[in-house]
């Protein structure tokens, strides 16, 4: 019987690119371990999917005076209200 092989996904949010370079980072020692590895911003990405993921990685950097970045605030909502909805089904 041959297993799927599980993806992990790396969803970023930055201003500055900071959240990118690691993001990246963390997907070439994933893929040095035999990991398939999607890395996405989370302006490209439909949150709706989420609860499909196998695994989720969020790296999001701080702008300012620790605000968020501005691709992340509408997600963010979504992500709580999905995990919400997931935990309570």
């Amino acid at each position: 019987m041959e297993m799927k092989s599980k993806t992990l996904l790396i969803l970023y949010a930055t201003q500055t690119g900071n959240a990118l370079d690691v993001a990246e980072r963390i997907a070439r020692e994933a893929e040095r371990r035999a990991c398939t590895v999607v890395v996405r911003s989370t302006d490209d990405y439909d949150a709706n999917s989420l609860p499909a993921e196998d695994t989720v990685i969020f790296v999001v950097s701080t702008t300012g005076q620790g605000d968020t970045p501005d691709s992340m605030k509408a997600r963010l909502t979504l992500i709580i209200f999905l995990q919400i909805s997931y935990f309570c089904s």
